[in-house]
């Protein structure tokens, strides 16, 4: 019989559905088993202060974001985005835990201390990332397989964030949802799985993010079982072959959105019908 492959998970006290959702889905699909749950205590407070420079950071984005809070206040955020404590995601009954709080290098990389790399390296084969700050150090070789983590996007395309917004507001027929094998370079790890999800007729940026995460469980589950196939050579992208890192919009490419937004506000208004989007994935060959 073959040894089940030891996952370790690594995130905050929460986890997002669609993340829950791509879990279960390896533990069904894939010969393997959650050996650890680490719980990454990142310090989150910040001033009213730090609040309004952030906003002014943000400028029209900022705008975005709180349109977008409000419109979840009342209709509900979608399902694949709302959270779950880690100790409510059924998967992790019994399942080794441990808490650490990891330390800011070069003012913005989280390194995790020397303990929780030890423990990683002892009782994981392979680490799934689901954090959002960017990780460093010793611990992206500690498991034998390394630490995987999503990118909605594809790496050679599109880097940075947020996810499938500049697919979106540029009309693109196609967006990527990459699973990497994390390095020291942000968002340039070795690709592992890579699929690709037609949007050209997705009319909401929520339209488009739902469909990126409703991939991810397939390719989460690909990923694990290609990464410890002892064949199985990973695409490694020399910084040539990178796509160039976004960063939050703002000028023209949030105006598009608005654009985009709206036209479809007033679509639905005149249809007064739902709209389902289809939930077709196209697999790209590495």
């Amino acid at each position: 019989m073959t040894d089940l492959t030891r996952i370790a998970v690594l995130a905050g006290p929460t986890l997002a559905r669609w993340e829950v959702d791509a879990l279960e889905r390896v533990l069904r699909e894939c010969d393997a088993t959650l050996s650890l749950v680490v719980e990454l205590r990142v310090p989150r407070e910040r001033t009213t202060g730090d609040r309004i420079r952030r906003a002014l950071e943000l400028r029209e984005w900022a705008a975005v974001s709180g349109c977008t809070s409000l419109y979840n206040s009342v209709y509900g955020s979608a399902p694949e985005k709302r959270t779950v404590r880690l100790s409510d995601v059924t998967c992790f009954d019994g399942v080794t835990t441990h808490a650490c709080t990891p330390s800011v290098v070069d003012g913005w990389k989280h390194r995790l201390p020397a303990e929780t790399v030890e423990t990683v390296a002892d009782i994981a084969d392979v680490a799934l990332y689901f954090g959002g700050e960017f990780l460093t150090g010793p611990v992206l070789t500690a498991p034998t397989h390394g630490v995987l983590r999503f990118h909605h996007g594809d790496l050679r395309e599109y880097r940075g964030q947020p996810p499938g917004f500049w697919e979106f507001v540029r009309d693109e027929p196609e967006a990527g949802v990459s699973l990497q094998r994390l390095t020291e370079r942000l968002d340039g790890g070795e690709i592992v799985s890579l699929h690709r999800v037609p949007i050209d007729d997705a009319r909401r940026w929520r339209t488009v993010r739902r469909r990126l995460y409703r991939t991810s469980a397939h390719v989460l589950a690909d990923g694990v079982k290609r990464v410890t196939d002892e064949a199985f050579e990973p695409v490694r992208l020399s910084a040539d072959d990178l796509g160039r890192v976004y960063t939050l919009p703002r000028g023209r490419a949030v105006g598009r959105f608005a654009v985009k937004t709206i036209q479809a506000l007033l679509a639905d208004r005149c249809r007064r019908g739902d709209y389902s989007p289809p939930d077709d994935v196209v697999e790209t060959p590495l």
